[in-house]
């Protein structure tokens, strides 16, 4: 078969986009990298969510390169995923896409889970232990931190907690047990490290 019989019946998958979608790759024939031309797509990939859709676009990529012989692929760009996947060529699609599902449904909370505990976590269960909440400000973390681990004596103290200073407790409390990130919006995310 040709590549001019191969591309005309090649049919788009659906995860095929013209364009970086929020959580993507772009996928390149190297055969036309090689030969110095670009040919690719990007792929959605929170339409194309299993290892079989990916690969049906990959096998799409390829079957549409204008270049004989092409073979392979290679990521040369991503959109949206975290460090630990975004820097692979040939990234593990079954783990990249466990981790980019876990993406789109918790958000900046899991990436920052993510690329902060230890060992690169992907189970989001590990995740929903270990998630504690959003907070505005380092005062709002401290008071419900102490409220939850010592509420009932704090209630019986009532009349003077008006007068913590929970920015204090923040800045030189011992919470060490936990970790906390932000990407730059406002507010943080905290997680329990033990």
């Amino acid at each position: 078969m040709t590549t001019a019989t191969a591309t005309a019946n090649a049919t788009k998958p659906a995860g095929i986009a013209w364009w970086g979608p929020g959580l993507g790759a772009y996928i390149a024939c190297l055969a036309s990298y090689n030969n110095g031309r670009l040919h690719g797509a990007w792929v959605d990939l929170q339409v194309a969510s299993t290892v079989e859709e990916v690969q049906e676009c990959i096998d799409w990529v390829i079957a549409t390169s204008p270049t004989p012989g092409a073979e392979e692929y290679a990521v040369h760009d991503w959109s949206g995923v975290p460090r630990s996947i975004s820097s692979q060529e040939w990234p593990d699609w079954e783990e990249a896409l466990t981790l980019i599902g876990a993406i789109d449904e918790h958000g900046e909370a899991f990436e920052l889970w993510h690329e902060n505990a230890p060992g690169y976590n992907l189970d989001p269960s590990d995740f929903e232990r270990d998630y504690v909440g959003r907070y505005d400000s380092g005062e709002d973390f401290a008071r419900d931190y102490f409220e939850e681990r010592h509420g009932a004596a704090l209630e019986q103290l009532e009349e003077v907690t008006f007068a913590i200073d929970w920015e204090a407790v923040w800045e030189r409390g011992d919470i060490s047990q936990y970790f906390w990130g932000s990407q730059g919006g406002e507010g943080f995310h905290v997680y329990r490290s033990c």
